[in-house]
């Protein structure tokens, strides 16, 4: 503290990026994928499993670059239509787990 009795600012220790309270870590495989993908896309640090991708920021082109890397990455056809119909990260990540799962198991990979 100063003599004034003001805390020092510039003493203070740099904050430390800590996880918001009540906010859900993505928890799953598909689910840390997508939040690496959106947080690269939207430009953001952290993105969380209950976020909605248009309430970050998302918009259509947004949406086709996120579907393009996963697509890329998985090498599995991710409709664009997924996102706009599950924009919640751990939604959209559960619906890209069932496009997988089709694909491994013989069906269709679109």
């Amino acid at each position: 503290t100063l003599s004034s009795g003001k805390v020092d600012r510039e003493a203070l220790p740099e904050p430390v990026d800590a996880p918001e309270a009540g906010r859900v870590a993505p928890a799953t495989d598909p689910e840390r994928l997508v939040a690496t993908v959106w947080a690269a896309v939207l430009e953001r640090a952290a993105v969380w499993a209950d976020d909605d991708f248009f309430a970050l920021g998302g918009h259509s082109f947004a949406a086709t670059r996120v579907v393009g890397r996963l697509r890329d990455t998985l090498d599995l056809a991710v409709p664009v239509r997924l996102l706009f119909e599950r924009p919640v990260l751990a939604d959209f990540a559960a619906g890209l787990e069932e496009l997988l799962i089709a694909k491994l198991m013989g069906g269709s990979d679109a």
